[in-house]
């Protein structure tokens, strides 16, 4: 839902960010925990592994996932004309709580951040660069519009902290296992908060330049 905030605030492809959002949700309520047993079994002696199910895991990830995304669907079928007079204060209230949550994430986690920055920080920090080129380039390679392109590098880049969050405190029971989750989250909020600085701007000057096509606009 973290990529929706940053697409909403940066003014840029909402529709698009919503859809590829249930997309991925509805993926990986399933993939999440065979991917996470696979990992336990992998990494973990036999001893060590936690008692879990694969079933309970789906059944309280789509209810963690799925429920936000219906509500703010049916709201807008119900209600289409307040639903659009709340977009603009709605925006401001994104972009203002995201850096709130940015600053209190950071200094709530910053003993964390601080003693592991140096063994998971490089890593964690290339992957999400690597992580929002990808989706950059990915929407330059297709030459789509500006702002589905930036709606793409904000779904591939930024990742569902509460929900790795979730899925280490509650079906892990492991703190130590969500170190890597704080230090992605401390990368992920400069490279997206500044690239949402960088969409607000680029859009606001195609919107001054309406005959540009998507063609010129995506390069």
């Amino acid at each position: 839902m973290t990529s929706n905030a940053y697409t909403f605030a940066a003014k840029a492809d909402i529709a698009l960010s919503i859809g590829l959002t249930v997309v991925a949700s509805l993926i990986t309520v399933f993939t999440i925990p065979f991917l996470t047993i696979f990992a336990l079994n992998l990494h973990l002696d036999e001893s060590e592994i936690p008692d879990l199910s694969a079933l309970d895991m789906i059944w309280t990830l789509s209810k963690f996932t799925l429920v936000p995304v219906a509500l703010g669907l049916a709201f807008r079928a119900w209600q289409p004309g307040m639903a659009k007079k709340l977009v603009d204060p709605l925006r401001i209230i994104a972009l203002v709580a995201l850096i709130i949550i940015a600053i209190i994430g950071t200094v709530t986690a910053w003993d964390t951040i601080v003693t592991h920055i140096w063994t998971a920080g490089l890593l964690m920090a290339t992957i999400n660069f690597v992580a929002m080129s990808i989706g950059y380039g990915l929407g330059n390679l297709l030459r789509l519009p500006f702002a589905q392109m930036a709606s793409i590098t904000f779904e591939v880049g930024v990742q569902n902290l509460s929900m790795a969050l979730f899925v280490c405190l509650t079906f892990l029971k492991s703190p130590d296992l969500a170190v890597a989750t704080f230090v992605y989250a401390f990368f992920m909020k400069i490279t997206a908060l500044s690239f949402v600085w960088y969409v607000h701007r680029r859009l606001a000057v195609e919107r001054q330049s309406p005959d540009k096509s998507p063609a010129l606009a995506s390069k």
